[in-house]
């Protein structure tokens, strides 16, 4: 496979070991903490003067009382180094009145704003980073839209996700790249002068290693590279089981967009779409389809709808459709609630469903090429697998892990609660199972480490590998619990582990100046640190050059346990991790996030909603994959 040269937007300090001034104090009590301080302290450790060791100081750069000067190098400490940047930038941009904002994420950075308009500004995020053994700056382009618009075209427009005409923007890596160097050659790149050192102006180069193309399995063990055309081909890999009905649910006066609904995955409206019979296997004909008429959808309608799908389905599977009047995209306040409490009554009854759009069905385009990915996931719905992947790891099981902590009005956790999602390599979906749910922090913990072992022991006797996917969401304390669980699971099993955690919520991205999209290629993986990876889910094709629709930006791995590994150990699941981007079964060519870490966010979404409208607690296990 093609090797790339990978332009990161990093850039570094051309010059790495210099001096800055800072002002400390000694750390002589355990009970003192930064936030006791009128001022902004960091705490470090540091080995100063004549100490023998590292030794914990509160830091300022600023002169205090009863705060002593000492003049620092750079390679100290590389996080007070990367504090120390970070305080440069904001002193620039007040002393040469540049408007900026600044925010701590998981990080700290600043957004320098320009641009402006009545439906927001745009904005150039600088990030002080340590990365490749450098310091350096983060540098990216994004549009933060005003709290008083909602979201619509034109902001899509001006994040750059559509091009000028509405349309996917396939240009979008080019647009970001093209936004990030006239910053650079404006009158605000001062910002990155810091006390005299040069900053470099190219951005970090990096050679890319590329994993393998995504494979695809159906009907009979056929594989083919494409979701779609496997499907059609093949079938699908696992049939639904029992006889399941699919129940039309409309308001009285909307009976004809149900017609438009139904002809649409009958397959008579698309040449796109050959209908639910020739791709799952589902024959929609009077003895497999009903319709039900509400007036409504208020909360007695909707008691009454449950009763009569019961009653219909005579103890069938059935999974309705219901049409809405709105898309989820431009939901109200109020139907975005009437959304989650319908879900939230079906889900209790141990019905699963499907909502639809009138602006979908209404929009002749729209639905031509959203049909295929509703027919979809109404056949997940049903209990089928439209496809699995082609493994890397075999018998690799693969946990990933989800929490929707419940806050309160000053955003502190009032009950904790977190859930696994099973599947293995292939990306089959196997089950939601809870693993701990408490008010107490301690017990919650305990919960964890207790139920998450006992599921691995319960599973283990049938794989040789077992791989956790967490998300940047979990809490340091999970995770530290969760290495200590595999770490001893380690030890007792003799089976190889791994923990990898996920996050698409970065300022990473790479340029392949190679393309005029300046678009890296699919499966493109880039070392960015001691266990830190970059992993392209979606770019160029290797057989299809020119794109046709908006690349996302990569997605950044950390691979927490074990601690000392290399890219060889790591391939194979790193691949895997790659392929179960494929597995996502919510539309045909959705694959940017791993199905471990995308269903998990998307229960947590669910159950964050259940929570807010104060709708009882349900049991979310053994289901098929209602939240896709």
């Amino acid at each position: 496979m093609e090797k790339q040269i990978i332009n990161l937007n990093f850039f570094a300090l051309q010059e790495q070991i210099f001096e800055f001034t800072i002002y400390y104090q000694k750390c002589v009590s355990d009970n003192k903490k930064c936030s006791d301080f009128e001022f902004d302290v960091k705490c470090f450790k540091l080995q100063l003067n004549d100490d023998n060791e590292y030794k914990s100081y509160f830091v300022t750069f600023e002169k205090r009382d009863n705060f002593s000067k000492y003049q620092i190098v750079s390679t100290h400490n590389n996080w007070l180094t990367v504090c120390y940047l970070y305080n440069q930038i904001y002193n620039n941009a007040k002393n040469n009145n540049i408007e900026i904002i600044c925010k701590k994420k998981y990080e700290k950075y600043i957004d320098v704003i320009y641009n402006e308009s009545n439906i927001g500004s745009e904005a150039i995020s600088i990030t002080p980073k340590y990365l490749h053994s450098k310091f350096g700056f983060i540098i990216n382009f994004h549009f933060k839209k005003l709290q008083s618009v909602s979201f619509n075209k034109d902001i899509q427009i001006a994040s750059l996700s559509l091009d000028k005409k509405g349309s996917p923007n396939n240009n979008f890596y080019s647009d970001v790249y093209n936004k990030i160097t006239a910053f650079l050659n404006s009158d605000k790149s001062i910002l990155l002068n810091i006390n005299g050192l040069n900053n470099n102006s190219s951005m970090l180069q990096i050679e890319s290693n590329r994993l393998g193309v995504k494979k695809y399995v159906f009907g009979n063990d056929n594989g083919d590279i494409s979701q779609f055309k496997g499907i059609l081909n093949y079938g699908p890999y696992l049939p639904y089981t029992g006889n399941p009905i699919i129940c039309f649910v409309f308001r009285s006066n909307e009976k004809p967009l149900s017609h438009t609904l139904y002809h649409a995955l009958y397959g008579k409206t698309y040449p796109t779409f050959k209908g639910m019979g020739k791709m799952f296997n589902f024959i929609m004909d009077k003895n497999n389809v009903i319709g039900i008429s509400v007036d409504d959808y208020s909360e007695n309608n909707v008691n009454n709808l449950i009763n009569e799908i019961k009653q219909k389905s005579n103890g069938r599977p059935i999974i309705p459709i219901i049409i809405v009047p709105w898309i989820k995209e431009t939901a109200t306040t109020e139907q975005s609630k009437l959304y989650y409490n319908m879900k939230h009554k079906l889900i209790k009854e141990r019905i699963a469903s499907q909502f639809v759009g009138i602006p979908r069905i209404n929009n002749y385009d729209n639905l031509k090429w959203s049909v295929a990915s509703i027919g979809l996931q109404i056949f997940t719905k049903l209990g089928g697998s439209p496809w699995c992947m082609e493994v890397s790891k075999n018998k690799c099981l693969i946990i990933g892990i989800g929490q929707s902590h419940k806050k309160d009005v000053n955003n502190k956790i009032e009950r904790y609660y977190s859930y696994s999602i099973m599947t293995d390599s292939s990306g089959i979906f196997k089950n939601i199972k809870i693993l701990s749910a408490n008010t107490d922090k301690n017990e919650y913990l305990n919960g964890l480490v207790i139920n998450l072992k006992n599921i691995i022991l319960n599973e283990i006797c049938h794989y040789d590998n077992v791989v956790i996917h967490t998300s940047f969401r979990l809490r340091k304390v999970e995770i530290q619990k969760i290495n200590e669980i595999i770490a001893s699971l380690k030890e007792e099993t003799n089976k190889q582990f791994m923990v990898i955690r996920f996050s698409d919520k970065h300022d990473y991205i790479g340029f392949n100046l190679s393309s005029n999209s300046k678009t890296p290629y699919e499966s493109s993986l880039i070392k960015i640190n001691k266990n830190e990876y970059l992993i392209w889910f979606e770019g160029l094709s290797s057989s299809k050059p020119n794109l046709t629709t908006r690349i996302s930006p990569p997605l950044h791995l950390t691979i927490d346990y074990p601690q000392k590994t290399d890219y060889d150990y790591s391939k194979a699941y790193l691949q895997d991790a790659l392929n179960l981007s494929g597995a996502n079964w919510r539309g045909f060519n959705a694959k940017t996030t791993p199905v471990s870490i995308l269903y998990a966010h998307l229960l947590s979404t669910f159950l964050g909603k259940f929570e807010e409208y104060n709708l009882d607690e349900i049991n979310i296990e053994e289901l098929t994959p209602w939240f896709i």
